[in-house]
């Protein structure tokens, strides 16, 4: 090998480890890109966790007054159910005591 050739490798050898130091270069800007995507959704990840406990929470809280306003609606209906079966009870007291006094009043 003379000394033109051996230069010449010289020369390849330095364009070969220049081309790999940009390939590894490029490679770790890809892994570090890779690193903060991993981040990013690991963020994202835990933050819809905590949004879906509130919307469960809502979820439950709303429940739980429609539960509440269904009651509510129903004691208007129940008092009044109670005022027509004391009603019921007076007219039909009223009728057989009419009734026994027409019999038993003589």
């Amino acid at each position: 090998m003379n000394e033109g050739q051996f230069s010449e490798s010289i020369v390849e050898l330095k364009e070969s480890v220049a081309r790999l130091e940009e390939k590894i270069e490029g490679a770790l800007k890809r892994a570090d890109e890779q690193q903060r995507l991993s981040a990013t959704i690991y963020e994202n990840s835990s933050s819809f966790k905590l949004l879906s406990e509130r919307i469960q929470h809502i979820f439950t809280g709303q429940e739980d007054m429609r539960r509440e306003i269904d009651e509510i609606k129903m004691r208007p209906g129940k008092r009044w159910d109670v005022v027509i079966e004391r009603i019921i009870i007076a007219l039909v007291t009223a009728a057989v005591g009419y009734l026994m006094a027409r019999n038993f009043g003589n």
